[in-house]
């Protein structure tokens, strides 16, 4: 009897333990389940407005991150920079029909880099081959989004209707906005724009030494493909880009401290040969980052 009295008082303090145990797990349980529900909202959002259309998009990209609950702050930055790419037969479509509108000058023109997707149409890299250029030179390219003026014309309705039920002068602030924004569906607007930067031009080297924008070189349009609601082809500037420079950076980074560095025997890890070699390493990286 004693036996068994003691069996059930071990089983008794086992299932007490079990019980606390459970209501212990209970608050970090809970908080397992709203962070994977906070994840599945906030992908869900940031799938949500990437179809989107046109002007809820550019409403969203003004909002600051700090205004708006943390589990919808990844949508706000993926409809920034991280929009949906247009459609590839589209983009294919479309650069076809600029070799075809050449008269016969453009021999091939191909894709090389995804440069940037926005609402309202996508910047590419290309390489166009000519007669008397069978290298090809780079070029950029901007393709207006499929069926966007149709989107926007959609929203548009529904945006006054909102305007409007705020108040009048919201209607009017509106109106203003809307205007301003279909300027960026029409590239020809652009290639007008790009006309009058011309004015702005300066030599390569200014005779004037006081002449801040000497160095300063406006957008150009490329001869080879004229200017179109649509699709707009533009000479690549010259120069390093910021992208470029600190890919550059990186492998001298990389070269300089494998130089600085000796392999450790049996040891993954590598260690400067003197404090000197490190801190001169350092100096020269942090001169060449300020540059």
């Amino acid at each position: 009897e004693v036996v068994k009295g003691q069996m059930a008082v071990t089983k008794f303090a086992d299932d007490c333990k079990a019980m606390l145990d459970g209501v212990t797990s209970v608050p970090s349980l809970l908080a397992k389940k709203k962070a994977e529900a906070a994840e599945n909202l906030s992908n869900l959002a940031n799938a949500f407005v990437k179809g989107l259309g046109p002007l809820m998009q550019k409403i969203l990209q003004g909002i600051p991150e700090s205004m708006i609950p943390e589990e919808f702050q990844g949508m706000v930055r993926d409809v920034k920079s991280k929009l949906a790419p247009i459609p590839e037969e589209y983009v294919k479509a479309q650069l076809l029909q600029i070799k075809q509108k050449s008269g016969g000058k453009i021999e091939s023109i191909e894709v090389t880099k995804v440069l940037g997707a926005a609402s309202v149409g996508e910047a590419l890299l290309c390489r166009v081959k000519t007669k008397g250029n069978p290298y090809g030179e780079e070029v950029v390219v901007k393709i207006l989004r499929p069926e966007s003026k149709t989107r926007l014309l959609r929203e548009e309705k529904i945006f006054k209707t909102a305007a409007k039920a705020v108040g009048e002068g919201m209607a009017i602030t509106y109106e203003g906005q809307l205007a301003r924004i279909k300027e960026e569906f029409d590239f020809l607007l652009e290639a007008d724009n790009i006309v009058k930067g011309k004015a702005y031009d300066r030599p390569e080297f200014s005779a004037n030494e006081n002449d801040k924008f000497k160095t300063v070189h406006s957008m150009k349009a490329h001869p080879l493909c004229p200017p179109s609601t649509d699709v707009l082809m533009l000479e690549k500037a010259p120069g390093v880009t910021v992208d470029g420079l600190l890919e550059d950076l990186k492998k001298d980074r990389a070269e300089k401290l494998k130089e600085a560095t000796v392999e450790a025997p049996g040891q993954k890890s590598r260690k400067f040969k003197t404090l000197r070699a490190f801190q001169e390493t350092r100096r020269m990286l942090q001169n060449q980052y300020n540059e």
